[in-house]
């Protein structure tokens, strides 16, 4: 047999005989996670309810010459022990033992092996786009189930652009009210001249409270989630929202079509306040290191037509719009 393990670990050697799980298996520390993640998993895949026993048959132990995300398995026929470095390599070892179950003619059972993995890359992550498209809140969280069993750590969450605003900023409230409803949505790609539209209203946002919940639930499995809000570019929702922040006088509502807006921030003292608040809020919610405001695709023409933008420069000591 060959380890069927996701990804694939950097040591696994199968050995002989297996061990049962049933009713009468227990586990140390059941209340904790993800030891009750993993009771929980069997409950519903297997109908096994395994029990809390302090000298138990499937035990953690706390390795500190294991790397922060690395887990060590040994799997024989009455006992099952994960050494692992700190709470993420425990996540990974529960997501690999899961993995290894075998269900067969009524009996579930994990093969003797040894395994032994830690990440090559300490950033592994994937950015999910709701700006144009949501997402419920149940489909980010099966996505987030996808990506802790593929040991994926960092989910990238795309929150605000042209097309849509999907984040509640409680000082902000069009934010939402009118950034996250665009009239229309552009069918097929932009080069599709002429632009045909489906003719559907489209919006929605999350509000603090779901966020908070989803980052959460991601912290339980292991995965950090990193929000984006795009800017000085990529915001024409919010332009649309409060045009004061914007460059033009031009009346703009939610873009309807892909690409990338031409309307931008101005840089008014009351535009970077705005940032700030909008900013502090994001903080409160997400618990990452990082907040990705991108400062690419900018088209530059608005802030190369006007005024006070060159006298900004000037102001500040710059000599080109980049």
């Amino acid at each position: 047999m060959k380890s069927l393990i996701t990804p694939k670990p950097n040591f696994f050697k199968q050995k002989e005989g297996s061990f049962k799980l049933s009713n009468e298996t227990t586990i140390s520390n059941l209340i904790a996670f993800p030891q009750e993640f993993f009771a929980q998993y069997l409950k519903q895949h297997y109908s096994i309810t395994i029990q809390e026993a302090k000298e138990s048959d499937i035990e953690f132990r706390y390795n500190e010459e294991l790397v922060a995300e690395g887990y060590h398995i040994l799997v024989e026929t009455g006992k099952i022990r994960i050494l692992y470095g700190k709470n993420e390599g425990l996540i990974h070892g529960i997501q690999s033992l899961i993995q290894l179950i075998e269900s067969k003619d009524g009996e579930v059972t994990i093969p003797c092996c040894e395994v032994k993995d830690a990440p090559k890359f300490a950033w592994r992550g994937m950015m999910l786009d709701v700006a144009r498209h949501m997402y419920t809140i149940d489909e980010i969280k099966k996505i987030i189930d996808m990506l802790a069993i593929c040991k994926i750590n960092k989910l990238h969450l795309h929150i605000t652009d042209d097309q849509g605003w999907r984040m509640e900023i409680k000082k902000y409230p069009k934010l939402t009210s009118v950034g996250s409803v665009r009239k229309q949505t552009l069918i097929g790609h932009r080069r599709d001249v002429p632009h045909t539209f489906d003719g559907k209203e489209y919006g929605g946002f999350y509000t603090q409270e779901e966020l908070k919940a989803i980052v959460k639930y991601a912290q339980y499995l292991g995965i950090e989630i990193i929000p984006e809000i795009d800017m000085p570019g990529h915001m024409q929702a919010a332009i649309s929202a409060y045009p004061e922040f914007g460059c033009s006088d031009e009346k703009l509502g939610v873009w309807t079509i892909w690409g990338i807006s031409d309307n931008i921030l101005n840089l008014k003292d009351k535009t970077l306040t705005f940032l700030e608040d909008v900013l502090l809020e994001v903080m409160d919610v997400f618990d990452s290191e990082y907040i990705h405001i991108g400062g690419d695709e900018v088209p530059k023409k608005f802030w190369e037509q006007s005024q006070e933008i060159q006298d900004k420069m000037k102001e500040v000591g710059v000599e080109t719009e980049n």
